[in-house]
């Protein structure tokens, strides 16, 4: 099902705190994000969801273009603020969906996506428009939330994603976005799984997540099964997560 009117609310409407929040702007981060991408001069990169445009805004400065899109008007409006700021030349925004990429086969060099992909209503549609609009050779680089390969996992995480943030579609763990890269003729070059943890209030705050979502969300945890609790560690300052990371290659 198509989600882009809960996307347009959830995020239209929360949109100021997406710029200011230190999980997307986090300096180490795009750093390793650049060093594993390895950027040209002269690439050409497309920077998916582009949200406050961190992203896209960490690659200017080493390739000779960004296109950074999103479906959300507020999110652009807001990575506008940020590109204006700083005098940043060659990023060009533009609204427009993933499933549905408005570009030339083999226009680019580079295509990012972070934090985003758990949103995507139909993922595979949304990595064979990636897949095409890559030139042979081209990178697909990803950072997003994740899960641990365990059902019992998938299924917990996802509804607490869910309850928190109800544009959210579905985390993935990393053998499942091995096989889906795979499935779409994609290289994979690099991954990793990072363990990591969603700050509180903040998280719940970033999408204001009504006070009974919260107390659901916690109840949830207190009652997962002993050998989840082991994986997903929590209090009342933060709940353990994962985030999946990965480079692919569109084969030649």
């Amino acid at each position: 099902m198509n989600n882009k009117d809960t996307l347009a609310k959830s995020f239209g409407e929360n949109a100021y705190h997406y710029r200011i929040s230190n999980v997307f702007s986090d300096k180490d981060d795009l750093d390793r994000m650049i060093e594993i991408v390895n950027p040209k001069e002269s690439d050409i990169a497309l920077d998916i969801a582009t949200g406050s445009g961190y992203t896209a805004i960490a690659l200017s400065n080493y390739v000779k273009e960004v296109i950074a899109i999103d479906i959300v008007e507020n999110m652009l409006n807001q990575a506008s603020i940020l590109v204006q700021e700083r005098k940043i030349k060659n990023i060009s925004l533009m609204k427009m969906d993933v499933h549905s990429l408005k570009f030339e086969d083999t226009y680019f060099d580079i295509a990012t996506c972070r934090f985003a992909p758990h949103h995507f209503y139909d993922i595979s549609k949304a990595l064979r428009e990636i897949y095409r609009v890559l030139r042979q050779g081209g990178k697909l680089y990803i950072l997003d939330c994740s899960v641990l390969n365990l059902e019992e996992a998938k299924s917990i995480i996802n509804h607490i994603e869910k309850l928190r943030d109800p544009s959210h579609i579905k985390s993935y763990s990393l053998e499942e976005w091995k096989s889906m890269l795979k499935d779409q003729g994609f290289h994979i070059e690099y991954t990793r799984t990072i363990k990591t943890k969603y700050i509180l209030p903040e998280w719940f705050d970033r999408m204001n997540t009504p006070e009974k979502n919260r107390k659901h969300i916690f109840h949830i945890l207190e009652n997962m099964p002993k050998h989840l609790k082991e994986f997903y560690d929590f209090n009342e300052e933060y709940i353990t997560t994962y985030y999946v990371e990965l480079l692919a290659i569109k084969q030649t």
